[in-house]
């Protein structure tokens, strides 16, 4: 993933987000720095309170916090491969539409999510790869 904003340091204190939909979330620091977007704003302005999530509503973060508990929580060394398995599990789980997955996919752009946003784009690569006919492509991003 090429990434514009500066690496930060990580952050040492729980952080409180609030989704596009006004849920306010307190996010450990050890999930917080997965998420290099609010390291950089926390090290530019360590007095913000709340931290403003405009373009991602709660339903989106919440998973976004799952994947990041998953990553920390995670027994083995992330690779594409792990990171690939780890996400098919959390897709059986937790998401039924694929709209969801698009959400994912900004939203870790936006976090800037390097594991998040592997896994999301990878699992979209794979649905696409998998379509034998136009019109299992035109499935997968509902067209018409």
């Amino acid at each position: 993933m090429y990434s514009f904003i500066p690496r930060a340091a990580p952050i040492h204190r729980d952080v409180t987000v609030q989704t596009s939909n006004g849920c306010q979330y307190r996010v450990k620091s050890e999930l917080a720095n997965q998420m290099v977007a609010i390291r950089c704003l926390l090290a530019k302005s360590a007095d913000i309170s709340v931290i403003p999530l405009e373009d991602i509503d709660s339903e989106t973060f919440e998973l976004v916090l799952k994947w990041c508990r998953t990553v920390r929580d995670s027994k083995v060394t992330l690779n594409e491969h792990s990171a690939r398995t780890m996400f098919k599990k959390l897709v059986q789980e937790s998401i039924d539409d694929r709209i969801m997955i698009y959400k994912l996919i900004l939203a870790a752009n936006f976090l800037d999510i390097e594991s998040l946003w592997g896994a999301t784009t990878q699992h979209l690569s794979d649905e696409i790869n998998e379509c034998k006919s136009v019109q299992d492509m035109n499935k997968i991003f509902n067209v018409k």
